[in-house]
């Protein structure tokens, strides 16, 4: 089995034997890569994994009620920095013709559109 170009960082590993198909290197930024790929192909793909996601999410809030609430308290720059993206998606018209954001799935579209807007938003701000 010959040396291989990680699909992350592009350098070349030696795969492991009990791994033929092998396509990432074992460096930690290499695999947190990988894992966050499948996870966002199994939501995409998988019903029962994208349904027990949710289970899990929502058993999270359950025990720690509030903490979004703290959060914000603790993180003053953040929450007005999510007022200030809040205000700007009310401002862009957008609202009407998509959901609203807490009602968004995983769809890579949805998801890449509001990266997008994000970061011309954050290019506003800093001027």
């Amino acid at each position: 089995m010959g040396n291989r170009h990680c699909a992350a960082c592009k350098q070349i590993f030696q795969p492991r034997p009990q791994s033929p198909r092998q396509s990432y290197c074992s460096s930690p930024g290499c695999q947190r890569q990988r894992k966050g790929l499948w996870h966002k192909n199994s939501l995409k793909t998988d019903p029962a994994y994208r349904d027990n996601q949710k289970r899990a999410q929502q058993a999270w809030k359950k025990r720690h009620p509030g903490y979004d609430r703290q959060y914000r308290k603790d993180n003053p720059e953040y929450a007005e920095r999510n007022r200030t993206l809040q205000e700007l998606y009310k401002g862009s018209g957008v609202g009407e013709k998509a959901a609203p954001l807490q009602k968004w799935t995983h769809q890579s579209h949805s998801i890449r559109w509001l990266r997008g807007f994000i970061g011309l938003v954050e290019s506003q701000i800093r001027r």
